[in-house]
């Protein structure tokens, strides 16, 4: 016959170990959630500027290609003036 030598202040100190752990651990998943709502928020907010960024580039264009345009018809009517070198 074995003879248990684990005292009551030994299964109370390993109870409050697993206790402790137990909290870190659900403190940890709880960061997780946090950290993946953070993800998730960032990840939208990037889409939602990529978008705005590919259209600011079409409408930058789109100046562009207007003031090239009016430059042309500027110089067709006018072409003895500075603009006529551009």
């Amino acid at each position: 016959m074995e003879i248990d030598n684990t005292t009551n202040s030994d299964y109370a100190s390993i109870l409050e170990k697993l206790n402790g752990l137990e909290n870190r651990i659900t403190q940890l998943i709880d960061h997780c959630a946090q950290l993946q709502s953070e993800n998730n928020t960032l990840k939208s907010q990037h889409h939602t500027i990529v978008e705005e960024h590919q259209h600011l580039l079409k409408k930058n264009e789109l100046a562009r290609s207007k003031i090239r345009n009016m430059s042309k018809n500027l110089q067709l009517l006018m072409p003895e003036s500075p603009i006529h070198n551009l």
